[in-house]
């Protein structure tokens, strides 16, 4: 029995936002933002004036793959978000007391859900990455996952990725680096969904960070000389305003090796979390406060189950 496949399109879906805003007034940046939204600002916003606002960006690129191997094997459904990214954008203000609007938290969720909007509880979620890692730069994210009976093709290409192990089952794999340099991943995922948290941890110039305030130096550390000064606050770094990879994917498996003749949806939700911080040099001692907005994208993907098919007999799974 032929292994059935269906490998969808890799969907691209670019998209700008402007959830950060400022009250300063200045010369905006606002050649991303469409004409009705200009107008739809400019009635709502006290004496008609526009605020200076900051686009960001997300680049979503989606690779789903479904199979079932044989009617003794489960549905198996990947999909990744290699090759997407979501940038902050160029800051709105970039002085040394000041500096905002960058991204220092991204969440990528991804779950299953039936044409009614539910979570398929059948679909389980069996690998995912990337894994937990601290920002070292080259981050890998890797699934792997079986089938019990050969097959006559592989998951990933025409030959198994992940070679023949003992017996008749073969093991697929796939894996694949992105530079996160000083951000880290947290992966917080449970049996259906897959939680992935790109967290800044570092600036570009200064410690580590945990919180936008971790911009700011020490008071203690504030020299006699730049007692008398302004604040310098420390730079975040490249990833905080530039594309941000997202290396998120997943494998589920249904629990059971039953047909499933329904169409399922693949949702994904990703959230900014953007902010802005400025301080006060007060003689060796630093006041310091941030103020932070969120974006949330989301996007659904068909993933048509009941599309996959036998290639030899021709029957429907």
């Amino acid at each position: 029995m032929s292994l059935a496949i269906n490998a969808t399109t890799p969907h691209r879906d670019w998209i700008t936002s402007v959830p950060q805003q400022s009250a300063d007034l200045g010369a905006a940046s606002l050649n991303a933002m469409p004409p009705f939204l200009l107008d739809l600002l400019k009635n709502t916003l006290p004496g008609g004036k526009l605020p200076v606002v900051q686009p960001t960006r997300i680049g979503l690129v989606v690779h789903v793959i479904m199979a079932k191997p044989s009617a003794s094997e489960p549905v198996t459904i990947w999909a990744s978000m290699e090759n997407s990214a979501i940038s902050s954008g160029k800051m709105m203000t970039d002085k040394p007391d000041q500096k905002g609007w960058f991204q220092d938290q991204v969440t990528v969720e991804m779950w299953l859900e039936d044409l009614n909007g539910q979570k398929r509880t059948d679909l389980l979620r069996i690998s995912d990455g990337p894994n937990t890692v601290n920002g070292t730069g080259s981050t890998s994210s890797s699934v792997s996952f079986s089938f019990s009976s050969s097959v006559n093709a592989g998951f990933f290409g025409p030959v198994p990725t992940g070679g023949a192990s003992v017996g008749t089952s073969v093991s697929e794999s796939h894996s694949f680096s992105t530079n996160l340099e000083d951000f880290r991943v947290v992966n917080n995922s449970d049996q259906y969904t897959a939680v992935h948290h790109y967290l800044m941890s570092k600036s570009a110039n200064g410690p580590a960070y945990n919180k936008p305030t971790d911009l700011a130096p020490n008071g203690n550390d504030i020299g006699f000389t730049q007692a008398f000064q302004g604040i310098q606050l420390y730079t975040p770094p490249d990833l905080a305003t530039a594309n941000l990879p997202l290396a998120s994917q997943c494998v589920w498996q249904a629990n059971h090796h039953n047909m499933i003749k329904v169409g399922v949806n693949l949702k994904i939700r990703v959230t900014q979390h953007v902010v802005m911080v400025d301080g006060t040099n007060n003689f060796f001692s630093v006041a310091s406060h941030s103020s932070a907005q969120t974006a949330t994208y989301g996007h659904a993907e068909p993933i048509p189950l009941m599309m996959l098919v036998d290639t030899e007999a021709g029957d429907t799974f």
